[in-house]
């Protein structure tokens, strides 16, 4: 009988391919579906979002959790661990100079990360719709009164609802911006020893 040897490690599985394809999916009917562009676009971006936000998340516990499993440190007190509980926004910021240690970091001028920025506005917006009272009087609101001093009319104007404003354009282009994301954090993008990206950009020493 052969003796059993003790495997320790860490496994990291992730679906976030699968949440990739199904935004695809939609742009696509996006395209096709005139009459519901606009809610199919945002969608889209909230499917986008998810995607990021589930891949940063689940990278930085892997690199977190391989620190701990080596290094027996604790898991809240590595960078990682720490990064992984921030906001989606400052994952997504920090997750290359993390990766490469030190070698890469976000370009903030770059096109593609303003997109992305557009990408995590618009999530919160259509996720959470905010619509404010209006205190009267305001210069916003007309009120007209008939002849007995009754009110007969009141004008003011109606909130934008973010789920009619999104384009299919737009939501291509952040579909873009994101494919370029995941290919320039990946390893063999941070690894094969190559300069400046879309995104991301080598750190000149």
């Amino acid at each position: 009988m052969n003796d059993l040897k003790e495997i320790s490690g860490v496994i990291s599985l992730s679906t976030v391919e699968t949440t990739r394809g199904e935004a695809r999916k939609l742009l696509k009917l996006c395209e096709k579906n005139k009459e519901s562009q606009s809610a199919l676009a945002g969608c889209c971006i909230i499917l986008l979002a998810a995607a990021l936000d589930q891949s940063t998340s689940t990278i930085l516990k892997d690199k977190a959790m391989n620190q701990v499993n080596a290094e027996n440190d604790i898991f809240e007190e590595t960078e990682s661990g720490k990064l992984s509980k921030e906001s989606l926004r400052t994952r997504f910021l920090s997750l290359p100079f993390i990766l490469s240690e030190g070698k890469y970091d976000i370009n903030r001028n770059s096109q593609y990360t303003k997109l992305i920025h557009d990408l995590i506005s618009l999530r919160n917006q259509l996720a959470h719709v905010e619509e404010l009272p209006l205190t009267i009087p305001n210069s916003k609101v007309k009120i007209a009164f008939n002849q007995n001093g009754e009110t007969s009319n009141i004008s003011c104007p109606v909130p934008q609802n973010p789920w009619t404003n999104i384009t299919f354009k737009k939501a291509e282009k952040i579909q873009e911006a994101v494919d370029i994301y995941f290919k320039e954090v990946s390893g063999d993008f941070i690894n094969g020893g190559k300069d400046d990206g879309e995104i991301i950009s080598l750190i000149k020493v």
